[in-house]
């Protein structure tokens, strides 16, 4: 009698030890199946290229002094202040923007993000000039890389909204003078089209119509299409 329970235990015991195998064996099946099927999954995604611009800090060449009068006394003389306030790159931000930008003009990525400080000091017409330049690259890459999905985002830094600091400089005598800043309005109609809602022509033209104070002789909007 002793000798059979043993013999059955035994059995007993066998048997559990292969339905645990078994079972084991499903689930790393199961588990391989999935594991499988995630790695399709990924091998099929599309690949994203996303470009990045930062801390432009932009600011119109046009907005600073270049005549014939020399003040080294006053801090607020063009270039004593552009010196002494700051270690941006005031005279070369323009050139090197426009240089950035050119090259992408080509290129095959999905999206841009140029994250803020956008301008020097959040000057009204610096973020003009950014945007108009940026809608232009956007429609530039989308006819020429076939890609009407591309598309730019603009995000705000710290020194882009509501900054008491910006100016422009005397064209007589190269002195600091206030000029216009940017608020929350202005920003969603500057970067119509980038990031936020687009604006027919008509709404640019009667934005723009009331800033002849700060735009250029001959100015045009590039809208985004």
């Amino acid at each position: 009698m002793i000798k059979y329970l043993k013999t059955k235990a035994a059995l007993i015991l066998i048997m559990a030890i292969i339905v645990a195998l078994c079972g084991s064996f499903v689930f790393l099946q199961i588990n391989t199946i999935n594991a499988d099927a995630a790695s399709d999954e990924i091998s099929d995604a599309q690949d994203v290229k996303v470009g990045h611009i930062t801390d432009t800090h932009y600011y119109p060449f046009r907005l600073g002094y270049y005549g014939n009068n020399i003040d080294t006394d006053s801090d607020d003389y063009f270039y004593n202040y552009i010196t002494k306030t700051s270690s941006k790159l005031w005279l070369e931000s323009e050139a090197i923007f426009d240089a950035s930008i050119e090259k992408l003009e080509n290129s095959d990525i999905d999206y841009l993000v140029l994250s803020g400080d956008v301008g020097q000091d959040g000057e009204l017409m610096s973020h003009i000039d950014v945007a108009n330049k940026l809608r232009k690259l956007q429609n530039k890459i989308r006819t020429n890389q076939g890609n009407d999905n591309f598309q730019i985002f603009v995000v705000m830094g710290n020194h882009d909204l509501y900054n008491p600091e910006s100016w422009r400089f005397d064209n007589d005598n190269g002195q600091k003078t206030k000029f216009f800043y940017t608020t929350r309005m202005d920003i969603s109609m500057i970067y119509a089209g980038l990031g936020y809602p687009n604006i027919s022509n008509e709404d640019a033209t009667n934005y723009y119509s009331g800033l002849t104070e700060v735009l250029p002789s001959g100015y045009e909007f590039t809208n985004s299409y």
